[in-house]
């Protein structure tokens, strides 16, 4: 269910495959259609281990900073 309050927590979107051609159009047209911080996107390679570090560091950071809320939903 819709829940306003999410929209006022920290996210991540992860950009995977980017080791496909043609992705980095694909990455740039991302940004055109969602205006995202680039804070908040991170471009990653599953299959190559691209970004992955990146990803586990900036999910610890983000959860040491945002304590869970209480009205958030389970």
């Amino acid at each position: 269910a819709y829940n306003p309050v999410m929209l006022k927590r920290p996210f991540l979107t992860l950009l995977n495959k980017v080791d496909f051609p043609g992705a980095e159009q694909l990455v740039k047209e991302f940004f055109k259609t969602y205006p995202y911080s680039k804070t908040s996107v991170m471009i990653i390679s599953a299959k190559e281990g691209t970004g992955i570090a990146d990803v586990k560091n900036r999910l610890q950071n983000l959860l040491q900073k945002n304590a869970p809320s209480k009205d958030l939903p389970n």
